[in-house]
């Protein structure tokens, strides 16, 4: 009897024990989803005609997972919707259409933007891994932030595309490290699964209110592309410098590249390649929380003096705009684009002024 209460005793107590650690460890983890999105619309008057255009909507959804207080995971996805046919003159909103086989590929009604799942450890880092913004672009959003123009001369969208293939921009099947040593911040990219390979680094250096960067990104051109490409190797390079200044009122960011790989596309079965050299400057002024204003220039020459443009290729848009916040998250933006360039084709190289509107909106879900 009492060796059978014996018994008894120590499994209540060892169930006991089992239970307060299960609950310990279910109290460790919180779970957050937060819900994001932008809905941004326009009109906008170029050659000599008023159109209604989007500018780069899309809807994306976080969730994170607190492993426990050092470590954290998380997993993104994010889609940009399409609800306008017309013109598109923000290359953020460009897709990962294959720029060679499908040149002409009608926009589909939702398109990945994001899609990776990552861990982040407090000293040891973060490991990223699926379609994500590589570690060349932690350098160019230095000045790719207009409302709607800008981002045109560091070599991150190539012919249309949203950089996934070589992986300057959103960077596909992309595994990256980044990690902060004190006043610096690393990165570390490769694509090593799939059709892609790509190397990437970037190095940050900031103090206050002042950074400054460098980047590098090599990709290999796929044996069965290079027969549409004219002088082009094996592989391409880009390689980026640039610094910002951010307070309250400033934000001044200044990049320069250069491009391995600038392309223009002469007919649906051949793309000529071309080297060149970039610069991009963007400025911000916020006089007050109502109003920023906005200016600056994308300018980028043709590095050999390529003999299809006769050693005169340019590409040169200033820029500017206007914008008033009825909140930190909905505005009224008017921009203008102002182009004196000298490109073989000129579907994105013309003079635009626009108005219009956005509204972008986070919800964290319980």
């Amino acid at each position: 009897m009492i060796k059978h209460l014996t018994c008894t005793i120590i499994l209540i107590t060892v169930s006991l024990s089992m239970t307060a650690q299960v609950n310990n460890h279910v109290n460790n983890i919180v779970d957050s989803i937060s819900l994001y999105g932008k809905f941004s619309v326009h009109g906008a008057v170029f050659k000599n005609k008023l159109e209604f255009q989007e500018n780069a909507p899309k809807l994306g959804v976080i969730i994170h997972r607190r492993i426990n207080p050092n470590t954290r995971v998380c997993g993104v996805l994010e889609y940009r919707y399409h609800i306008i046919n017309g013109t598109e003159f923000n290359n953020d909103a460009a897709t990962p259409a294959d720029f060679i086989n499908h040149p002409f590929e009608e926009i589909e009604a939702f398109v990945s933007r994001l899609a990776y799942v990552g861990v982040n450890h407090k000293k040891l880092g973060s490991i990223t891994y699926g379609k994500q913004w590589g570690v060349y672009f932690d350098i160019a959003s230095y000045t790719d932030r207009y409302t709607v123009f800008g981002g045109g001369a560091m070599g991150v969208y190539a012919v249309g595309t949203d950089g996934g293939w070589k992986g300057t921009g959103r960077a596909d099947k992309s595994l990256i490290y980044r990690n902060s040593l004190g006043d610096f911040k690393l990165g570390m990219q490769s694509q090593l699964f799939g059709d892609y390979v790509n190397y990437g680094l970037s190095l940050q250096y900031q103090r206050n209110k002042l950074k400054f960067g460098l980047g590098y990104n090599c990709a290999q051109i796929q044996k069965e592309f290079r027969v549409y490409f004219r002088d082009i190797g094996d592989a391409i390079t880009n390689i980026i410098a640039g610094a910002q200044y951010v307070n309250k009122k400033y934000n001044i960011g200044l990049t320069a590249a250069f491009n391995d790989d600038e392309f223009t596309r002469l007919s649906e079965d051949k793309v000529v390649s071309f080297s060149a050299l970039g610069i991009e400057l963007f400025s911000s002024y916020r006089p007050s929380t109502r109003f920023e204003i906005q200016g600056g220039f994308n300018y980028m020459i043709d590095n050999n003096k390529n003999k299809l443009y006769d050693g005169k290729y340019r590409l040169f848009h200033l820029i500017g705009g206007l914008n008033y916040y009825l909140d930190r998250n909905t505005f009224f933006y008017t921009s203008f684009r102002l182009d004196n360039s000298n490109l073989l084709v000129g579907a994105k190289t013309n003079s635009v002024f626009l108005i219009g509107f956005t509204y972008n909106f986070t919800k964290l879900l319980d």
